[in-house]
């Protein structure tokens, strides 16, 4: 009977614990989709400028 007690507990616990970190990934994910899409653009520009240093020295 105890051991049983103990199982739905730990269910219980890691389903919060999905909850929560689900519910983090979303709201980072809200703030990432406002601002990170500006970023991403700006990310892929200088990735791009970054790039073109590098083939620059090289050559």
């Amino acid at each position: 009977m105890k051991q049983k007690r103990r199982e739905i507990k730990n269910k219980k616990s890691r389903k919060d614990s999905g909850h929560i970190c689900f519910s983090v990934f979303l709201f980072f994910y809200k703030i990432t989709s406002v601002i990170g899409f500006h970023n991403h653009i700006l990310m892929v520009l200088s990735f791009q400028i970054m790039k073109n240093t590098l083939r620059m020295d090289e050559i």
